[in-house]
């Protein structure tokens, strides 16, 4: 990922800077604190058995620069155990998911590459790597790994996006309605497959 200041990150996902400066440098993005490196940006996702909130403090202790929240997290900052957290970047946003799916969407915009989305109920991954291995042959291409083709794994997947990418080949699953018209105002596909 290309390094993103953090006033960049607030414009795109709406949100109020509680702690840090404007021009920390985010070299990264994650939604993951047991992964979490030095200098990333953490993302927490409310889930139905659990809650990335609850990982902010083993986030910070874990090199993370800064973190998006809903929650009022001045409790971390007041119980910081020597560790600093009144220095980290905490910007407040109204909805974690969709902050990470704006700043995904934001980030993006900055490649002017073809992007090729797709979807369907079957064949999708054979598909996404069928297109994939021919574009490789004469260009440098990004495409979905692993089942990271949802609201969460798209904008990851995205985040990957590195300035000597030619071509992007994204793999869009859905387990809600209204996912896929989600996913493709994320990614704006120049070519969209759709598998039936």
């Amino acid at each position: 990922m290309q390094a993103m200041k953090c006033n960049e990150v607030i414009r795109a996902v709406n949100g109020k800077l509680i702690s840090g400066k404007n021009d920390t440098k985010f070299l990264n993005i994650s939604t993951d604190s047991r992964t979490i490196r030095n200098g990333e940006l953490f993302i927490p996702i409310k889930g139905e058995r659990f809650d990335g909130h609850d990982y902010i403090e083993h986030a910070f202790r874990s090199g993370a620069s800064g973190t998006v929240t809903e929650r009022d997290i001045v409790e971390i900052i007041k119980s910081d155990n020597g560790t600093d957290f009144g220095k980290k970047t905490i910007i407040k946003v109204d909805d974690t998911l969709k902050a990470l799916k704006n700043l995904a969407s934001y980030y993006r915009q900055k490649f002017k590459i073809p992007f090729i989305g797709i979807t369907g109920s079957v064949g999708k991954t054979g598909t996404k790597d069928m297109i994939s291995c021919i574009l490789m042959q004469e260009y440098n291409v990004l495409k979905t790994e692993g089942n990271f083709n949802n609201e969460i794994g798209l904008p990851l997947t995205i985040f990957n996006l590195e300035p000597y990418h030619e071509v992007a080949v994204l793999e869009m699953g859905m387990s809600s309605i209204g996912e896929i018209s989600s996913l493709t105002s994320i990614v704006h596909p120049r070519i969209f497959l759709c598998l039936l």
